[in-house]
């Protein structure tokens, strides 16, 4: 890892106790947008702060031109209080159906699919963030069992009178 992180933005710095993984693949990534749709850019850095097999692990800051920073909510808090799922087993079967929002998502597995099946949906191996359409988007695989994830539980923020609030959350089937 390394951190702290100095961010220069024009002629001004300042440091932040923020690490990121030291492999150039997941170098940290620069967003300016106008997220506040204020006419004033913010800056959205996104870090990388551990990966491996089938784990990855995401943050989002964003910056405004005094730097200061503007807290994001947690996504996966919002995440799990926005899903639920049933889980059933027949005859070397498992059937999963993810709910959001009313929206029904099923799918179904043998059982010889992965070798460790949860009991849950687990959406914190492995979390991603974009910047998209003036939005702050938190993206978490929805792991059904080792090795399998049949799409993301997103989350998306909007900036409204200088604090985020959640715009919606949804699932997208197989990415």
């Amino acid at each position: 890892m390394y951190g702290p992180i100095t961010v220069q933005w024009g002629e001004l710095t300042h440091t932040y106790d923020w690490e990121n993984v030291v492999n150039p693949t997941y170098a940290p990534e620069l967003v300016l947008a106008d997220l506040g749709r204020d006419g004033q850019e913010e800056l959205v850095i996104l870090l990388t702060t551990g990966y491996g097999t089938g784990v990855y692990a995401s943050e989002a800051h964003v910056l405004q031109a005094d730097f200061t920073e503007i807290l994001l909510p947690d996504p996966l808090r919002d995440a799990e209080q926005a899903v639920s799922y049933t889980v059933a087993d027949q005859e070397g079967m498992r059937n999963f159906t993810i709910t959001i929002n009313g929206e029904n998502h099923s799918f179904t597995y043998q059982e010889s699919d992965t070798g460790m099946w949860f009991d849950h949906v687990v959406l914190s191996n492995h979390i991603r963030h974009r910047v998209e359409n003036g939005q702050v988007i938190s993206s978490m695989a929805a792991e059904l069992g080792h090795g399998v994830a049949p799409g993301r539980v997103e989350a998306a923020y909007e900036l409204k009178d200088g604090q985020f609030v959640l715009a919606g959350v949804w699932f997208v089937e197989g990415v």
